[in-house]
């Protein structure tokens, strides 16, 4: 019924919602629920892989659908974009990532009205991850920004909205190669490094 949850949990009316990286009839993770008391579990998905495979991050809820990200999978295996309702039904991939516009997305998506923004670790055209946004129908696709060693790569977190804009941060690169926090904002421009890393003062 699934192994290894990587990510945090969601709650909706009540009810829990979470993913496992691996496990599962094909060992490539699931999407499941259970209630708050432990009753009621069951798996809504079984990823197959073509589908995507290996989720790390936490659900999102819209309008009574879940959406998430796989780590890998997809018609490259570098990831997936999916959405589905919280009954089981209606499992669809939004975004299967090439290479070339982000792979390997850690992070949980943020959504803000019909619009999901999230990372990918890497890929893009540095391949130091990029910055994307898409809507929840799955169309309109962006990379709203191809990170690289100098501003910082490799992000694994969400991003957080603040006055407007999108922050986050990135896992290394930067100044001194220990990531940095960056903004930008919703149509990608802007993009400014708010903060370095440099070892001493964390990394």
């Amino acid at each position: 019924d699934g192994a290894a949850p990587y990510a945090g949990l969601i709650s909706e009316n009540g009810v829990l919602y979470g993913t496992t990286y691996s496990g599962g009839t094909l060992n490539n993770g699931t999407v499941f629920r259970l209630n708050t008391n432990g009753t009621g579990f069951s798996v809504l998905r079984n990823f197959s892989g073509s589908d995507g495979r290996n989720p790390r991050a936490r659900l999102v809820v819209a309008d009574g659908a879940l959406y998430g990200t796989t780590y890998a999978g997809g018609t490259s295996n570098f990831g997936t974009v999916f959405r589905i309702q919280t009954n089981g039904t209606g499992h669809t991939v939004l975004k299967s990532f090439t290479g070339a516009d982000g792979q390997y997305p850690y992070a949980a998506l943020l959504r803000l009205g019909d619009t999901l923004y999230g990372t990918t670790y890497s890929g893009g055209s540095s391949n130091g991850g990029t910055i994307f946004k898409l809507t929840t129908n799955g169309t309109d696709f962006a990379v709203l920004k191809n990170l690289n060693s100098t501003e910082g790569r490799n992000p694994q977190a969400e991003l957080t909205l603040v006055s407007g804009l999108l922050f986050g941060t990135t896992s290394s690169g930067g100044s001194s190669n220990s990531g940095t926090v960056f903004a930008l904002d919703l149509n990608g421009g802007g993009f400014s490094v708010v903060k370095h890393f440099t070892s001493a003062n964390g990394s």
